[in-house]
C-alpha cells in the first residue's frame, strides 16, 4: 500500500498540484491599497502616517480655503503616486493609469501645489510618511 505513494506518477501528481495551488495562491492575493493610519497631527501643520510594506495609501486634505504648498516624504526610498481623492487604483493597474512614480525618501520629496488628493505609496519595507503645509501668513 505504501509503495503506491512513492510512484514516479504519484509524486508527480503532488508535485503538480502544489504548484498548481501555489500560483493560484499567490495570483489571488489581494492587490488592494491598505490605509496608512496617522502616528502623528500638528493641526495646520504637519501629519505623521505609519505605513505598511507592499501598496498603500494616504489621504491629503487641506486645512485652509485657498491651495497650499504641501511636501510629501518617507523614511525609506518608496515610490509615490498623487491622484484625486475618490480614485481606486492597484498596484497591477497604477503605473498603466497614472504614470511613472515620484521616489520619495531621505533628502527626495513629492510637492503638492493643492494641499489635497490622494497618494498611493509602494514601498518594500514599513516606513513614516510625514506631510507638512507651507502655512500662509494669516494676520
Amino acid at each position: 500500500m505504501l509503495g503506491f505513494l512513492w510512484t514516479n506518477a504519484t509524486i508527480k501528481i503532488l508535485v503538480g498540484i502544489l504548484v498548481v495551488g501555489s500560483i493560484v495562491y499567490y495570483d489571488t492575493q489581494p492587490d488592494s491599497t491598505v490605509a496608512c493610519s496617522r502616528v502623528s497631527y500638528v493641526p495646520n501643520r504637519s501629519i505623521v502616517y505609519n505605513c505598511m510594506a507592499g501598496f498603500s495609501a494616504a489621504s491629503l486634505k487641506n486645512p485652509y480655503k485657498v491651495p497650499v504648498y504641501t511636501t510629501i516624504t518617507s523614511s525609506v526610498r518608496s515610490e509615490a503616486w498623487l491622484t484625486s481623492i475618490g480614485d481606486v487604483e492597484t498596484a497591477k493597474t497604477i503605473r498603466k493609469t497614472l504614470g511613472p512614480p515620484v521616489v520619495i525618501g531621505p533628502g527626495a520629496f513629492m510637492a503638492v501645489g493643492s494641499g489635497e488628493g490622494l497618494v498611493y505609496i509602494q514601498s518594500s519595507q514599513r516606513f513614516l510618511l510625514s506631510v507638512v503645509w507651507d502655512v500662509p501668513n494669516v494676520n
